[in-house]
């Protein structure tokens, strides 16, 4: 077969292939279109004759609120014991059109590949052609195992109550959506974490396709390697956006309390962070082909098991959305995917031996491994902690509760760890790293991290972890500067190329490096305002009569007086606090009380003024009656938290950088 002939085989084999993954996109799109037309239809014209609208909507509800009722709604459709019957026999016909395309894609590329070998006379002498219908193969089985995970949902959802059946007597209103649902971020959280979870069914199938085809190299990795990248993202963003939404409507002035439905979001990223580290060992070296395997099976049989504790009833959580039989169902649906995933890896074991092994302890390969085993350990952990209520109950009949100190305790010397293989791994050199390669790596930056260090010990930060915490994430952040300015160098030197230019070249020729560097970057954000606000906050109570005032850091914070209003759906009791920063006037915060009639208890409204350096977050804990003008106030200064909200944008923005497609040379 000639060159032409190859290329034009190729084309037409990706051609084909990329129908089915555009089919599967397209039908997700077309689902989410129908799903919410269909609820819109049940809002608009059957209103409160229909079980779940009534329990969740009211009339009162503008555009925004009922956006976040349809999420919602979308959301216990999907994953919920509640199902339409509708809903998902749409589904699955277009299910069926998605399998239909992976046929179709089948049979074009054997038809193809047939019609070129005729053509150059090379029947069965072809390598290509086999190795484009392994690669087929592999493909479809692993479409057909994805769709197997979706009908297993279809059937527990259409089998289980529905939240459409009718009321005999529908109420003149609706409950309305729980007050602190009632937010714009209720419309984005639930369908991330859900893209999140769904997402990495994708690469679990072709992980099962490869175990049970034979086919253990590196094609089921490059197929699922964007959809890995993807479901990553929307997981890590979506539990990102849920510490914002806890931090701002929750009205406590925290954004993580280690819950067992937060530890369940989290858990399943964990591998997956893993899973992405690794695989580059696997694509380099050819080592680590179990280890892979095995991480991505744990990732998606978390995301079975966070379904299980938050549909089951069985942890007390916020987050826990009912309780019934479908727990059973999903934990033996749990245990199916566990007995049979590590049932094929060991049946395949034999033929995953043989692996290269690490050539030296100080290598990229073995500062990999290291973070995998950081990262499976923070995993191991939090899921103890997570069920040891459960194990307690079971064994000794005692109910326990494993709180913030726990988790706290065990995973920030994990995390540390984290941090600086964060700074070495990508720095160092495959196979074996030389003196000098660390010399030239890592002296500036460890130099320069010493002095940040000396500067924060004089500064008085004298606290051993937080000091050691800053020291590694700037030791990171050097790494980061030091290599892409040695970079930026090399290509002013060869194509006098300037800053901005010679960025983006590099970003244009090693996406997945430093995409990689610029989320590594976003991470380093995020933990400098986990560690501040962790580190360094000041909380205070007091209750002031109108007129007097407290000081808390800073700020002088003085009592103007309450205000009582009637809004469409509650009513509201404000406080006026003017705000004054070493003696300048910043402004006036009103935190609230909110009384909704469904309500038993207020529901409240914090309020906070954020800036790089701080948060000054203020609660109205309680008050008076109106008139007497006293209230309790609670008042947090929390440094550095913005910072956790802008490292997910840069995260954001290395994805994007990684994932985005390159320019394609032509052979």
């Amino acid at each position: 077969m000639g060159l032409g002939e190859k290329a034009a085989l190729s084309l037409g084999f990706k051609a084909a292939m990329g129908l089915g993954e555009k089919a599967a996109r397209v039908i997700a799109l077309i689902v989410n279109i129908e799903a919410a037309a269909l609820v819109v239809y049940e809002l608009l014209y059957v209103l409160y004759q229909v079980t779940y609208v009534s329990e969740h909507y009211a009339i009162f509800f503008g555009a925004v609120f009922t956006m976040a009722v349809l999420m919602h709604i979308e959301e216990t459709l999907r994953k919920g014991p509640e199902g339409s019957r509708t809903f998902f026999t749409v589904k699955l016909l277009l299910l069926s059109s998605s399998m239909l395309a992976a046929l179709f894609a089948a049979f074009y590329i054997r038809t193809h590949i047939l019609r070129l070998e005729e053509e150059v006379g090379l029947l069965n002498q072809t390598d290509i052609a086999v190795g484009l219908m392994s690669l087929a193969s592999l493909c479809i089985a692993g479409w057909f195992i994805w769709g197997r995970i979706l009908v297993f949902f279809l059937i527990l959802l259409n089998f289980n109550s529905n939240p459409f059946t009718m009321l005999a007597s529908p109420p003149l209103d609706g409950n309305g959506l729980n007050p602190q649902l009632q937010t714009p971020l209720m419309v984005i959280h639930p369908p991330l974490l859900y893209i999140g979870y769904v997402g990495f069914s994708i690469p679990f199938a072709f992980a099962i396709a490869a175990l049970l085809s034979g086919r253990l190299n590196d094609v089921w990795i490059h197929r699922t390697r964007r959809w890995t990248i993807f479901s990553w993202f929307f997981l890590g963003i979506g539990i990102l956006l849920g510490a914002y939404w806890a931090y701002i409507e929750l009205g406590w002035g925290g954004y993580w309390a280690w819950d067992p439905v937060e530890n369940a979001a989290f858990m399943p990223w964990l591998p997956a962070t893993a899973f992405l580290h690794s695989v580059q060992v696997q694509e380099r070296k050819q080592m680590l082909k179990v280890w892979n395997l095995s991480l991505i099976i744990i990732a998606f049989s978390l995301t079975i098991f966070g379904t299980f504790l938050t549909r089951s009833g069985i942890l007390s959580s916020i987050h826990a959305f009912s309780s019934g039989p479908v727990g059973i169902i999903f934990l033996a649906f749990l245990a199916f995917i566990l007995l049979t995933s590590f049932g094929l890896l060991a049946w395949r074991s034999k033929q995953l031996r043989g692996q290269p092994e690490l050539d030296s302890l100080v290598s990229r390969e073995s500062a990999f491994l290291l973070n995998n085993v950081v990262l499976v350990s923070a995993l191991f952990t939090i899921f103890l902690g997570t069920i040891f209520p459960l194990i307690s109950e079971a064994v000794a009949g005692v109910q326990v509760s494993v709180g913030a100190p726990y988790f706290n305790s065990v995973t920030v010397p994990l995390f540390l760890l984290l941090v600086f293989l964060m700074g070495v791994g990508p720095m160092i050199a495959w196979k074996k790293a030389s003196w000098d390669n660390l010399r030239r790596n890592f002296l500036w930056p460890t130099v320069a991290s010493f002095v940040v260090a000396l500067f924060l010990f004089i500064w008085l930060v004298r606290d051993f972890l937080p000091l050691l915490g800053f020291t590694l994430l700037s030791f990171v952040v050097f790494t980061i500067l030091f290599d892409t300015t040695l970079a930026v160098r090399a290509r002013h030197r060869i194509a006098g190329e300037g800053v901005f230019s010679a960025l983006v070249t590099l970003a244009r020729r090693n996406q997945r490096r430093y995409g990689g560097l610029i989320v590594h970057l976003g991470v380093v954000l995020i933990f400098l305002g986990i560690a501040g606000s962790m580190s360094y906050s000041i909380e205070r109570e007091v209750t002031l009569q109108i007129g007097e005032g407290l000081s808390i850091g800073r700020y002088h914070i003085q009592f103007e007086g309450l205000k009582r209003s009637q809004q469409p759906t509650h009513s509201r009791v404000e406080g006026a606090f003017r705000v004054f920063n070493e003696g300048h006037e910043i402004g006036v915060l009103s935190p609230a009380l909110k009384f909704f009639p469904n309500q038993k208890s207020p529901v409240g409204r914090a309020v906070y003024r954020s800036t790089f350096i701080e948060d000054l977050y203020i609660i109205l804990s309680g008050f008076s009656e109106v008139e007497q003008n006293q209230a309790t106030l609670k008042v947090l200064v929390r440094p550095l938290l913005a910072w956790i909200w802008i490292g997910g944008f840069v995260i954001f923005l290395g994805t994007i950088v990684a994932v985005l497609p390159g320019r394609r040379k032509l052979a």
